[in-house]
């Protein structure tokens, strides 16, 4: 009886592990950009002095907003956007197209501010 009781219960720990919805972690790391305007973020970073371009991570980083990842003005960096690099859970790479439209309107905010000072 006692190894009946002791498998039963591993079993219904196993299945309740398996079981576990991947909905239920979230994407905290892409979750906050909600209700953020991109635009007005990127003029705030700005005028800060931080001008950084958004990128989104994976086996190839991608700057949404860009025209050609070879146009950029010199010294141009980046900050990768949490929540998008390829060893992420699938709630954030379900979640990947709400970071690249934040991370494209605000590295095209971003890119005008840099070549309308630059003149």
């Amino acid at each position: 009886m006692r190894t009946y009781s002791l498998a039963l219960i591993t079993a219904i720990t196993f299945l309740a592990a398996c079981h576990r919805s991947p909905q239920a972690e979230g994407c905290p790391a892409i979750s906050v950009l909600e209700g953020h305007d991109p635009r007005e973020d990127a003029a705030k970073a700005f005028n800060a002095g931080d001008k950084r371009l958004l990128e989104l991570g994976g086996y190839a980083p991608v700057v949404p907003g860009a025209e050609s990842p070879y146009r950029f003005p010199p010294g141009t960096t980046f900050r990768m956007l949490e929540g998008t690099t390829d060893t992420t859970t699938e709630v954030c790479y379900a979640m990947r197209h709400e970071a690249e439209a934040y991370a494209k309107s605000y590295n095209q905010k971003m890119l005008a501010l840099t070549v309308s000072r630059a003149q």
